[in-house]
């Protein structure tokens, strides 16, 4: 199911994902588990939302921010 919820909000023809994934990421800041600035994206709180889509970008997100913790 994750994998074909990606697959769906792919663009083909241009390789980007739809609007929808600019949604969720405005939602996960509305509810204060991740912040921005100018240049980065940081996650805040990786506790899970109980919404499955908004759980999904939170898990990549949180998984994205411990390998580069890693790598520093």
């Amino acid at each position: 199911m994750t994998q074909e919820l990606i697959l769906m909000l792919l663009n083909e023809e241009t390789g980007y994902f739809h609007q929808v994934v600019g949604v969720v990421l405005a939602e996960l800041s509305l509810r204060f588990r991740i912040d921005t600035d100018e240049e980065s994206l940081f996650l805040v709180d990786e506790a899970e939302t109980g919404n499955p889509a908004l759980d999904l970008i939170l898990k990549a997100i949180a998984a994205l921010t411990n390998r580069t913790r890693m790598l520093r």
